[in-house]
């Protein structure tokens, strides 16, 4: 994908006379961010490549961003903005998989009851963390410079949404980019506010997603309006409710294979401390055989991965080592502790 911008911006430079470019209103900025969302997004999005994705995203930030140092912060050509939302969002990626890798080397050093190695852990986990926020945060002001702040009003007081074009799934971009603002909130708040990202993010995101069809993207915009409920409960919604609709978000997904839902569900139990729905979901989604819609397999590969983590969490938690291979489920309760020799490991 690389090659592919590289090729077709030195193209567009040697053949686009400049006069002609001023003259219709393009930019180089414009036609390469462009193509990378209704070509290069499109094609990564039908990928089964986590790792692939956030590499990409590492790669091609920098690389988009070097055609916007000719514009001022708040003239960036929309296009080039929307492309980054979701660079950005990928590179953070990168950082979140580096911190869960941390975060269970930390809890198999405190289940070795190994002190220092866990301090070292968790504190290579904080700072991850805060890069994870602040990839996502920058990904979330792309998304703002792009379309406007989430969850304005309009000269009538309602919500204000962003009119999207049907020759690529720009509401899913849109809800993508809504996601790297609620995930910059809870990164940095893992890290200890090493950030400082705004805590009144959520609530505006929380109404952004009011923009996008909940049925056309899988329930992806309610269950992340009921994950944020849950955080941030309010009065006039009872906490019950909440969690139907998170379930009721997760079963729209999962009719279609798609896991990205249940993944927010899946971090919600984890974090209210409920093991046991939790793994009747590993269950679940272990035991789900209708595949993900093909265009858009990247983002169920990654929402399984989420999914994992938390089964990996309390595998380590109770057993010193990540699930076992292939295996989405808690640990059976009469599985005996991690092996302490190698005859035990191995075998004679």
């Amino acid at each position: 994908m690389h090659g592919l911008l590289n090729r077709l911006a030195v193209t567009t430079a040697l053949v686009l006379p400049l006069g002609t470019l001023a003259a219709s209103g393009c930019s180089i900025a414009s036609i390469v961010g462009n193509s990378s969302i209704k070509e290069a997004m499109p094609y990564s999005f039908s990928t089964n490549d986590p790792a692939m994705g956030c590499a990409s995203g590492l790669a091609l930030t920098n690389f988009l961003m070097g055609f916007s140092y000719q514009y001022e912060k708040g003239d960036i050509p929309a296009p080039l903005l929307k492309a980054s939302v979701v660079t950005r969002l990928s590179a953070g990626m990168c950082a979140e998989s580096e911190s869960h890798e941390a975060e269970l080397r930390r809890l198999r050093a405190m289940f070795n009851k190994q002190s220092t190695e866990a301090m070292d852990a968790g504190i290579s986990e904080k700072r991850l963390h805060g890069l994870a926020a602040t990839r996502n945060y920058d990904a979330f002001q792309a998304l703002a410079g792009a379309y406007g702040p989430p969850g304005g009003s309009d000269d009538d007081g309602n919500l204000a949404c962003p009119e999207f074009d049907d020759d690529y799934p720009e509401a899913l971009l849109y809800t993508l980019g809504l996601s790297s603002g609620l995930l910059s909130v809870v990164h940095d708040t893992l890290s200890g506010r090493l950030v400082g990202v705004a805590m009144d993010l959520p609530p505006a995101i929380m109404r952004a997603t009011n923009c996008v069809d909940n049925d056309a993207w899988w329930g992806v915009p309610d269950a992340l309006r009921s994950a944020i409920l849950l955080s941030l409960p309010q009065n006039d919604v009872p906490i019950d409710e909440v969690w139907k609709r998170l379930y009721a978000s997760s079963d729209k997904g999962l009719a279609v294979g798609m896991t990205l839902p249940s993944a927010l569900l899946a971090q919600s139990l984890a974090s209210q401390g409920k093991k046991e729905e939790l793994c009747a979901l590993f269950e679940r989604i272990d035991g789900l055989e209708t595949p993900p819609p093909s265009a858009y397999q990247l983002l169920d590969v990654y929402a399984r991965t989420l999914i994992r983590h938390e089964s990996n969490k309390i595998w380590t938690e109770e057993r010193g080592h990540r699930a076992e291979l292939n295996a989405l489920a808690c640990p059976p309760s009469n599985t005996p502790g991690t092996p302490s020799t190698d005859e035990d490991l191995f075998g004679d």
